[in-house]
């Protein structure tokens, strides 16, 4: 009676997890992604390397805060290079069908606050291969999302 007792509670969480749909993997990974726990905070270093080898860095602190019905605001405050002091780059994140996320930059050498269009999330954020949409997440309903090979490990 044990070993039936052991071996349920040792294969019924296996079970659980390989009947899980394509939409709930993409659900947990967003969610561990972009929603881990309360509020976040990261001092950030990128190093954005170009083909000849040359080096630019980027140090930013991200600040993300969660509100009411799972939407977020991001603040990026970026400290390094002196071109970027004190530029930041705002996110209000939207989970609401249909609605965009708002972006906005402020440029503080021009004194000026410019909003950032729903059509260019997907355009190089601060000089890099990441694109705005990388800090803040993606809508998941934008794509669609196919499981193609699993293992007893992996998805």
């Amino acid at each position: 009676m044990n070993k039936l007792i052991l071996a349920v509670l040792l294969i019924g969480p296996l079970m659980a997890v390989a009947e899980l749909t394509v939409e709930e993997i993409v659900n947990k990974a967003n969610e561990t992604a972009y929603y881990a726990g309360d509020d976040g905070r990261a001092e950030v270093e990128m190093n954005i390397i170009d083909k000849s080898g040359s080096i630019r860095t980027r140090k930013f602190a991200l600040l993300r805060m969660n509100t009411e019905g799972g939407t977020q605001k991001f603040y990026v405050y970026f400290k390094e290079p002196a071109d970027l002091y004190k530029q930041v780059f705002l996110v209000w994140k939207e989970v609401a069908e249909g609605r965009d996320d708002s972006r906005w930059m402020w440029l503080p050498a021009l004194n000026l606050k410019r909003s950032i269009a729903p059509g260019d999330k997907r355009t190089s954020f601060v000089g890099s291969d990441f694109v705005y949409e990388d800090v803040s997440g993606r809508n998941l309903r934008e794509d669609v999302h196919e499981l193609t090979n699993t293992t007893e490990t992996q998805y």
